[in-house]
């Protein structure tokens, strides 16, 4: 499916999700967030897809809300209530999804990623960002507070002194600076950003999969869990991966001393 503001391409159980403004550096209006919603609960239980990839058309990542979008609804006399409905309800459902799905979700970051875009950048499970990318949390220069689960993630990638810090100032951040932080994982030429998200991706679609999204809901559970608790997620869902395909496969790989073919059962 693809919509007028997002576009969904699926090949080889990788999906790319465009966010696809890029007359105004995609920024976020009530058509693109329920569309992006809209993309990501059809990908969630989708057999063929194994990977995601979220990237933006043209110039940018996203530029965050389109505040000229909200300066319109305002002047046509729409309540907060009702903007926050029309934006921060299906652009919160889309993080849920990102941080829940069992699909790995890989940003490509270009351009600038600002306010509510960059912690959907954020969000993702795997984050590449073009060199000379920027950065901001630009909200305190709106007078508002962070939104797009910023005050939740932000402080776990980079501690929460780093967090305040960065939110109080709305200090805008090169891609240098936001590796160096945390923020993002790798930083690649710009012309070579979809060619390595798109190698991520393939690796983890030809990888064992039901390990990989183990991984990931084993790293977020972690944030909250006792010692103990996580010994005994561990232990139940090790266990549920020793049964499958891809672990006979492993050992007997390794055993052979061969690369292994996983096939994701």
């Amino acid at each position: 499916m693809s919509g007028q503001t997002v576009r969904l391409l699926v090949s080889e159980g990788v999906a790319v999700v465009t966010l696809n403004r890029p007359e105004v550096l995609n920024a976020i209006d009530a058509a693109l967030a329920a569309e992006l919603r809209d993309a990501f609960r059809d990908l969630r239980g989708r057999e063929d897809v194994q990977a995601v990839i979220l990237t933006g058309a043209g110039r940018a990542f996203s530029a965050g809300a389109d505040l000229r979008y909200l300066e319109r609804r305002l002047e046509e006399g729409a309540s907060a209530d009702r903007l926050l409905d029309e934006l921060l309800v299906p652009l919160n459902d889309v993080v849920r999804i990102i941080r829940a799905m069992p699909k790995i979700v890989i940003a490509a970051i270009h351009g600038v990623a600002s306010g509510g875009g960059c912690n959907l950048a954020l969000a993702c499970d795997y984050r590449l960002a073009a060199a000379g990318t920027r950065f901001n949390q630009a909200f305190v220069r709106l007078g508002i507070a962070p939104d797009c689960g910023g005050t939740f993630i932000v402080p776990r990638l980079i501690g929460w002194g780093r967090a305040f810090e960065w939110m109080v100032s709305g200090e805008l951040i090169e891609a240098e600076e936001a590796v160096r932080w945390g923020l993002v994982h790798r930083v690649v030429p710009e012309d070579a950003l979809l060619e390595e998200a798109q190698a991520f991706a393939a690796g983890v679609a030809q990888g064992p999969v039901q390990a990989l999204v183990a991984i990931k809901h084993l790293l977020a559970m972690s944030l909250t869990a006792s010692l103990d608790e996580q010994l005994e997620r561990e232990r139940q869902i090790v266990g549920r991966l020793a049964v499958t395909e891809d672990f006979r496969e492993g050992v007997r790989a390794f055993i052979e001393k061969r690369p292994p073919h996983f096939r994701g059962r």
